[in-house]
């Protein structure tokens, strides 16, 4: 009752507008009430649905139970609900209240009155809130977690890849924050829905060195492409049994791997084919603009500290927030709006490009003629340079031909491009991109045919992505047959296997471990244009004979005496506490240690350096229990207190069981 009270003068307004319309200008203007936006609980609200969906028939548009949400979609063959049904299950509601819920219905809409609604046919599904913000966040936290009970990282591990991931131009702007231990403790992913959907996007490549060895991973790439449709505008008709097949896998793949995590979103997300069959793409249909508007007017509400006549002092401060907008820009007049103009300078451009203006402009004086800028708003989409953009679609498989922006210049007040037409190698599935490659394919492009895909796309370079080299396989790598295809010149093999040589011998006492990982990564490292300054001293030219001479007893040597030594030293049966600060050491000293408590700096500063010197010198991620009692002594005896069972109990609540997590 309290919500039809509510609703009531919005009702008779929009049914005013649908009677009447309104006359601007002399033109008649008439509509029509089509559908409603909301998430599942409002949703649930406003249609008279019941409002738990854990029991029951949780479901608006079909009478699946609550219990039948486990079984596979093929088993469960609910009924979808109709309008008849609808107004029959109200009508014994209303003569019987003590039914309710009925068949999940509570009782009549709050906005029945309203032209043009209806329940069923009026409510459709929420892509921001089912997706984004629901199944997408679910998904992840349920890999990064079974990747850490797999022992392939820490929560500490996931949290310090995210700090130092670069973002680029473009998704920098919805940069998510880093995923710390409580929330990986806590199942759940902090941040807004702009920025879940920049870090689903991006979840293989921030955590490519070891989420595909998870073997749920299946379930990402399912809700990707499933994600990839439902965002897609125009989408296809033919698109829908694809669509229909991918949810029907993703269910399966859910119970296969995460069956605990069966949420009643996992139902409402599989009915995305029949939502946009009835309703057209969901991106039409969702709430994200209206959620980011409203985190402008909360943000407003809170850091005004005024809480008399709120609704007034929002609606003002939106109101000045767009006359000063329109009054410095206007964006529906002013096709282009250059940033950071600066004069070019003739020793920037390559000969190609040089070639390339003159054949267009003729000749002309480029640090006269010419301008640039690093960003251009042309017919209000934004352009800036280094960012990729798709130029076309190539005609049999309609595969992405993208290109790079290296200028943007200005002659005669017109703006043009200089692109570089990269190659499309191929779609990478285990990344869920494109991977291109730079052909050096330059040439003079006006903005105006830039039509396919107006937000630029940003490029990021994985590391030993395609060579995937490490420790071991460098080891195998002493032959060259074996590196031809890694190392393409010569005299670049030779003095690979040299150096090859002085990393994995045994009697060389002078390498320590750190510099045998920095030079294996410096060799790997190279290309034709660049040499290392280690490499030098060798000669320029090498015979054949000598080359083979050369490569015959590096191969005979490494196969007979070839030993990796062990990069850790074994666990010590007692354990040394590393060199701690002096202001640590004077409060041990002095018997101080209530400072070695909870919420005190010298207990932190304790616990990271006995971690980081487990790790470093010993690669102990997960101590074992006998481990950590011989740790546990170790730090009793650095803090001079009574080598008993209760001390060390105590040190292991306070510090061991804080140092893996």
């Amino acid at each position: 009752m309290k919500a039809k009270r509510f609703l009531q003068p919005i009702i008779n307004n929009l049914n005013e507008l649908q009677v009447n319309g309104l006359f601007i200008n002399g033109n008649h203007l008439k509509f029509t009430f089509s559908t409603m936006v909301a998430d599942n609980l409002a949703a649930h609200l406003i249609g008279g649905f019941q409002m738990s969906f854990n029991n029951g028939y949780f479901c608006r548009r079909c009478y699946i139970k609550s219990a039948d949400r486990n079984l596979p979609i093929s088993m469960t063959k609910a009924d979808t609900r109709t309008c008849i049904d609808y107004d029959k299950f109200v009508e014994k509601v209303i003569r019987n209240p003590y039914e309710s819920p009925l068949m999940g219905i509570n009782g009549k809409s709050a906005l029945e009155g309203l032209i043009g609604f209806h329940p069923i046919m009026s409510l459709p599904g929420d892509l921001m809130h089912d997706y984004i913000e629901g199944i997408c966040p679910l998904v992840m936290m349920a890999l990064l977690k079974q990747a850490s009970s797999m022992r392939l990282v820490t929560y500490a591990g996931i949290q310090k890849r995210m700090e130092k991931f670069q973002y680029g131009y473009f998704d920098c702007r919805n940069r998510p924050p880093p995923i710390l231990v409580k929330h990986m403790q806590n199942d759940r992913i902090s941040a807004t829905a702009a920025q879940k959907l920049c870090l689903f996007r991006l979840f293989p490549i921030i955590f490519n060195d070891f989420i595909h060895d998870v073997p749920s991973m299946i379930v990402y790439k399912q809700l990707r492409e499933i994600l990839d449709l439902v965002l897609s505008i125009p989408f296809r008709k033919q698109w829908i049994p694809v669509l229909r097949d991918l949810c029907i896998g993703f269910h399966e793949s859910m119970l296969l791997y995460f069956h605990t995590k069966m949420v009643p979103k996992i139902h409402f997300v599989c009915e995305y084919d029949k939502i946009i069959n009835d309703y057209g793409p969901s991106i039409r249909q969702w709430c994200f603009r209206y959620e980011g508007c409203h985190a402008y007017f909360k943000k407003i509400a809170l850091r005004s500290n005024n809480f008399k006549n709120v609704p007034k002092m929002l609606a003002t401060r939106y109101c000045l927030k767009q006359a000063f907008k329109l009054s410095q820009l206007n964006r529906m007049k002013n096709l282009h709006y250059a940033v950071r103009i600066t004069n070019t300078q003739r020793t920037s451009f390559t000969t190609q490009i040089k070639n390339i203006l003159l054949d267009h402009f003729g000749r002309i004086n480029p640090e006269k003629d010419l301008i640039q800028c690093n960003k251009l708003f042309h017919e209000n989409v934004e352009y800036y340079r280094s960012s990729v953009y798709v130029l076309d679609l190539r005609d049999p498989d309609e595969q992405p031909i993208f290109a790079q922006i290296i200028y943007i210049l200005k002659n005669n007040e017109k703006w043009w491009f200089i692109i570089d037409t990269l190659e499309t190698i191929g779609y990478d599935e285990s990344l869920c991109s494109w991977e291109v490659k730079s052909m050096d394919r330059f040439s003079l492009m006006d903005p105006h045919h830039m039509k396919y895909y107006y937000k630029g796309l940003d490029i990021y370079e994985l590391k030993n992505s395609k060579n995937e080299i490490d420790g071991p396989t460098l080891e195998l790598m002493n032959s060259v047959e074996k590196i031809t295809t890694f190392i393409p010149k010569f005299k670049q093999q030779l003095l690979f296997l040299n150096e090859r040589e002085k990393l994995f011998n045994k009697s060389n006492d002078n390498l320590t471990q750190p510099i045998v990982s920095s030079s294996a990564s410096s060799n790997l490292n190279l290309s034709s244009s660049s040499s290392s300054s280690t490499l030098s001293s060798f000669s320029e030219s090498i015979s054949e004979r000598g080359s083979k001479e050369f490569i015959n007893s590096a191969t005979s040597e490494s196969d007979q005496s070839l030993i990796v030594q062990e990069k850790n030293a074994l666990f010590p049966d007692k354990y040394v506490i590393p060199p701690l600060p002096n202001a640590l050491l004077k409060d041990i000293q002095n018997g101080a240690l209530n400072k070695f408590g909870p919420h005190y700096s010298n207990r932190q500063i304790l616990i990271e350096a006995v971690a980081n010197d487990l790790i470093d010198k010993y690669n102990m991620f997960y101590p074992t229990h006998k481990q950590f009692q011989v740790i546990g002594e170790a730090i009793v005896e650095c803090l001079k207190l009574p080598l008993i069972q209760e001390n060390i109990v105590s040190i292991f609540i306070l510090c061991c069981s804080k140092l893996f997590r």
